[in-house]
């Protein structure tokens, strides 16, 4: 075990959970060096990371540390970040040229560092938005994610005959040339994915993670992975390489992996659930069982699942929808509010004698407003939480709060803890994942259509002021401010 370590991030692009929440949890320890390119090098919604100056910097970054971990986006080497992995037209040849300059930048320094890589795997969108997709995504995006469905479930199925009839309507809804451009983008990405299966076998890459980012049951994306999985079972590079339903916390799950890793023991997680069906629901945008997401977190994550709470180091509290997820973005409500499954969370913490980390998922996009509520009005609980989360994803947020647990059960142990820089951290998460995405964005959104940084910051204040009490962080308002990183509502950056 090292007691100082260094670690180097190449994140997948400037997005607050891409490029700074990994070195959120890294600071919980004052023992490791977190090392990243300047932020003005990652893309962003409408512009793409420089790739040039970011491989300069992971040179130069080489040539002046003995680092002992490289966690990179294969994404932003390969295309430039994730939006343009979707988007740009770049031939195989071009994008493995700056691939194969970037393992021999890392080769050349004869360094012992261990590389964890991850990589996406292109998504469907089931809309006409097309920020994040191909320009053709808004007349054609929802027919393409259908097509894929299908293509798909007849694939498996191959029995429903109205399916089959709707599939052969859509390939003629969809203008040729442009399913043609969509299947050959989707081919060029999985044939890369393969390749990096190669920088394994030759023992360059140490970990590689393949995620699944907004996903469903079936879709050409679901068949990309599951090759992929066949291939890995295959050559029995299991322990090496791993296919998730996630994406944005995958840097930090890959953190929380190399702590473990230095650190040379595992931590002994128990999951307990607020709801009976819970752990058997799958959530909304992926395509496992939340106990299959929470077994897959806390595995990537370098932890264990414990057989029992008394062998456990930490407690993983996940609060579940009963059966059907709400999603405060879409201000979908199928389920209501659910003071039963609070009222579990509530009990378990105050009684418990293990840490406590909080994954809120019962709704999608945003936390279960009751439970943060109550457990600001029970203070002397608050101690006992390692972290919380609930944001977006069912993966985002049990990968942010699994790794965030970890980081400080390391950082305890070690002696490196830093008191501080947790507080903030879990201020940051409750601002966001809380009072932002379950409260005021929907506010935001009501008002004006346009992010809005004077509304929303009139908005947040008072709730960022009350939640400083509660947690006893001693926050000026002349440190807080908060940005719209990409200049829309859907994410905001907190900035303490």
């Amino acid at each position: 075990m090292n007691d100082t370590f260094k670690i180097a991030v190449i994140p997948l692009d400037n997005r607050p959970v891409s490029f700074t929440l990994p070195q959120q949890i890294i600071s919980l320890n004052k023992n490791i060096s977190v090392f990243t390119p300047p932020r003005e090098f990652l893309g962003g919604l409408v512009s793409y990371s420089q790739v040039d100056k970011i491989l300069e910097w992971i040179d130069d970054i080489l040539k002046q540390e003995k680092v002992d971990y490289i966690i990179a986006s294969l994404d932003t080497i390969a295309y430039g970040g994730l939006i343009p992995s979707r988007r740009l037209n770049t031939s195989p040849e071009e994008i493995t040229k700056n691939l194969n300059i970037f393992r021999n930048i890392v080769e050349n320094h004869n360094t012992n560092a261990k590389i964890y890589g991850f990589s996406s795997i292109m998504r469907i969108s089931d809309s006409y938005v097309n920020e994040e997709e191909k320009e053709y995504w808004d007349k054609f995006g929802k027919e393409i994610f259908k097509y894929s469905y299908l293509k798909h479930k007849l694939d498996v199925l191959n029995h429903d005959t109205q399916e089959k009839e709707d599939f052969d309507g859509l390939k003629n809804k969809i203008p040729p040339e442009i399913l043609d451009d969509y299947l050959k983008t989707r081919e060029r990405n999985f044939s890369i994915n393969r390749f990096y299966i190669k920088w394994i076998e030759e023992n360059f890459l140490d970990f590689l993670v393949y995620s699944k980012d907004d996903t469903g049951q079936f879709g050409i994306n679901v068949q990309e992975a599951e090759a992929l999985d066949a291939e890995i079972q295959d050559k029995k590079l299991f322990d090496k390489a791993v296919t998730l339903t996630g994406a944005d916390e995958i840097p930090s799950d890959l953190v929380s992996k190399a702590l473990v890793d230095n650190y040379g023991q595992t931590i002994k997680i128990f999951p307990v659930f607020s709801t009976e069906n819970g752990k058997n629901v799958i959530s909304r945008y992926e395509d496992k069982t939340i106990f299959e997401s929470v077994s897959g977190q806390i595995k990537l994550c370098g932890g264990e699942i414990a057989d029992s709470e008394e062998n456990a180091d930490m407690v993983l509290l996940v609060h579940t929808p009963e059966n059907i997820q709400n999603d405060h973005c879409l201000k979908i409500y199928p389920e209501s509010e659910n003071k039963e499954a609070v009222k579990i969370c509530i009990d378990f913490i105050k009684n418990t004698q293990k840490p406590v980390i909080i994954g809120d998922i019962s709704c999608a996009n945003g936390g279960d407003n009751l439970l943060v509520m109550q457990i600001l009005d029970n203070e002397t609980i608050i101690t006992k939480i390692y972290g919380y989360a609930g944001w977006n994803t069912t993966g985002n947020t049990l990968g942010s709060v699994i790794s965030t647990g970890i980081s400080r059960l390391i950082a305890e142990k070690t002696g490196n803890f830093e008191i501080n820089n947790f507080k903030k951290s879990l201020l940051i998460r409750l601002v966001d994942d809380w009072a932002y995405q379950t409260i005021v964005r929907q506010k935001i959104r009501a008002i004006t259509d346009i992010a809005d940084r004077k509304t929303l910051k009139e908005e947040l204040v008072p709730l960022v002021l009350n939640l400083t009490k509660k947690i006893e962080y001693n926050l000026k308002l002349s440190d807080f401010d908060l940005d719209f990183p990409w200049n829309r509502t859907f994410e905001v950056e907190i900035i303490i």
